[in-house]
């Protein structure tokens, strides 16, 4: 009798540890998932602040109903500003989305590439009443920041990916539909 039950306890514990393990996995890919989530909370929060700084200081537009002048500074940097906080909001609702980010990416791309047109004259021309050197260390400071906080999104995507990737975890993972993602 015991040669028998003994192959049947061998499956249960060899079943018994799948389970355990598989729960392990299961739970360290949504710890995971959740840090880069959560790290993506804070970058939005620095992101948001370039939108803030456009609102503080860039000039009102014309109210006359004319177009604006194509290659004005502010008109470019204004673009530039509702694109990204566009491309802000699509990723802030499913930053796991390959797609999303690709957008992020390219807007903020295009934001610090409309940054780099203006000049101390047309910061004087803001309606803030602050000095252009307050003004451009404001926006490089939000720009510091950001990339700090890039980083760190960075570092928990590629541990999450790893994660995803991993054998036999990306069995789970293909399972419960984890999608590797994608930094900015």
């Amino acid at each position: 009798m015991q040669g028998v039950w003994s192959p049947l306890l061998v499956w249960w514990g060899v079943a018994a540890v799948l389970l355990f393990w598989s729960v392990g996995a299961y739970n360290r890919l949504v710890r995971l998932r959740a840090k880069v989530l959560s790290i993506f909370a804070s970058l939005v929060a620095q992101f948001d602040r370039y939108a803030a700084w456009m609102a503080q200081h860039a000039p009102t537009p014309p109210a006359d109903g004319a177009p604006p002048r194509a290659g004005d500074v502010w008109t470019n940097l204004r673009a530039a500003t509702a694109q990204f906080t566009a491309s802000l909001a699509a990723a802030r609702g499913n930053p796991m989305d390959p797609a999303a980010m690709a957008a992020l990416v390219a807007a903020r791309t295009v934001l610090l590439m409309a940054w780099q047109y203006v000049d101390d004259d047309t910061l004087a021309a803001s309606r803030g009443d602050e000095s252009v050197a307050a003004m451009r260390a404001e926006w490089e400071a939000i720009t510091t920041q950001t990339q700090s906080a890039d980083k760190a999104f960075a570092t928990a995507v590629e541990v999450y990916n790893r994660a995803v990737r991993q054998f036999p975890a990306v069995l789970l993972a293909w399972l419960f539909g984890f999608r590797p993602a994608r930094s900015l």
